[in-house]
């Protein structure tokens, strides 16, 4: 049984519309869902997070991306695989109730550990199948002899290789092998790139120019390139071009960006991606959380919508119509990134209802989801009676 919308308010109508599975007829058997009047939306696509490592202790640390990684080193062991799993639970339920039916997760693999971590996130995907889609990415050196742990996680059921090539001796060289095995593999790859505040791109010049060499073209994701915001000009428009023609995607991961690329405590303009320049050149741009309450990122909530306004605050888009268009970068966009298509939810029945009657608003104030749809069956509704104090 299948649920139909009724007094829905979607983006381009100006009337109250119903909201049905694409070939549902009147003498299908629904169950009806009043939005009373609120804004219907495409479910959101989550396309970067770490369940591995999320909810995890915060021990004390220096700052910065290394010493988040040393930071979660120290504590990693104490951890059980059943306790990582079951902290992947609960954000895997968390992200439906913000909206979310779509989602993405690197997975540390580099060690036996590692791949039970992955066995028992492979467990989680097939028991939420009907609330959330889930995909894993295998993330783990690139440096020769260290392949052997990616290609075992890709045998189990990940669904595409990763890395941080920027932080190994050689990116350039890390990023060919990345290229080599993703495609001997027969899957996609999806990079942490460039994620520094340092006026180069050394690592994402060297993918987009060895994806046109080999033609790797169509299933690459850059996460991050944090770096893009640091270059000249004229470099960045060279390089963004260069990533358009190899047809590479670009997921910014604002929340992180602004913890870890500080310096200090004292404030200073954030180093995050230029999304919307990046948009200019025909790129694909999707919004992610990236790290959620654990050593790399002790904020977040995995609320698509929070991440959105937060970019938008970052780059200081003052415009209702950018603002508004920046949706897709929760919904068409990364749905296209996530399934390898463009994607009609509407009628394949990927619905959010928001507590907000227009879409600006939803985003500028990120509105509160009132009930996650998937597949035209209701996953996650939300259950509060308001009540105002009455005037005396």
């Amino acid at each position: 049984m299948t649920w139909r919308i009724e007094n829905a308010r979607v983006p381009g109508e100006s009337r109250l519309v119903e909201v049905s599975v694409l070939g549902t007829t009147e003498s299908s058997e629904e169950e009806v869902f009043d939005a009373k009047g609120k804004l219907v939306l495409p479910s959101f696509a989550e396309l970067h997070t770490h369940l591995d490592k999320t909810y995890s202790p915060i021990p004390h640390h220096e700052g910065g991306l290394l010493g988040a990684i040393n930071a979660h080193a120290s504590v990693r062991g104490e951890q059980t695989v059943a306790q990582v799993i079951e902290r992947a639970e609960t954000a895997v339920r968390k992200a439906s109730r913000y909206g979310v039916t779509a989602l993405r997760s690197h997975v540390n693999s580099r060690s036996d550990r590692d791949l039970e971590v992955l066995d028992g996130l492979l467990e989680l995907r097939k028991k939420y199948e009907r609330m959330v889609d889930l995909q894993f990415v295998a993330m783990g050196s690139l440096e020769a002899g260290q392949q052997k742990w990616l290609e075992a996680a890709i045998s189990k059921g990940a669904d595409l290789v990763g890395g941080a090539p920027s932080l190994e001796e050689d990116p350039a060289a890390s990023v060919y092998a990345a290229l080599d095995l993703a495609k001997a593999l027969g899957v996609g790859l999806d990079l942490h790139m460039d994620e520094h505040a340092a006026p180069e791109a050394i690592a994402l010049h060297a993918l987009a120019v060895r994806a046109l060499e080999i033609g790797f073209l169509g299933s690459i994701c850059a996460s991050h390139c944090s770096s893009l915001a640091c270059l000249p000009v004229g470099e960045f428009q060279t390089l963004a071009r260069l990533l358009a023609s190899a047809k590479i995607k670009v997921i910014g991961l604002p929340i992180c960006n602004l913890v870890l690329l500080q310096s200090g405590n004292r404030p200073r303009s954030a180093v995050t991606a230029p999304l919307f320049e990046l948009e200019e050149f025909g790129i694909l741009i999707a919004v992610g959380s990236d790290n959620v309450s654990d050593p790399f990122n002790p904020y977040g909530d995995y609320s698509p919508l929070l991440n959105l306004q937060l970019s938008n605050l970052l780059h200081s888009n003052l415009q209702v119509t950018s603002i508004t268009s920046s949706l897709s970068f929760i919904t068409s966009n990364a749905k296209e990134i996530f399934y390898g298509m463009q994607r009609d939810d509407y009628a394949l029945g990927d619905w959010v209802v928001v507590d907000s009657e227009e879409v600006y608003a939803a985003v500028a104030r990120p509105a509160e989801p009132i009930a996650t749809f998937k597949g035209g069956n209701l996953v996650y509704q939300r259950e509060v009676e308001e009540y105002w104090l009455e005037e005396v």
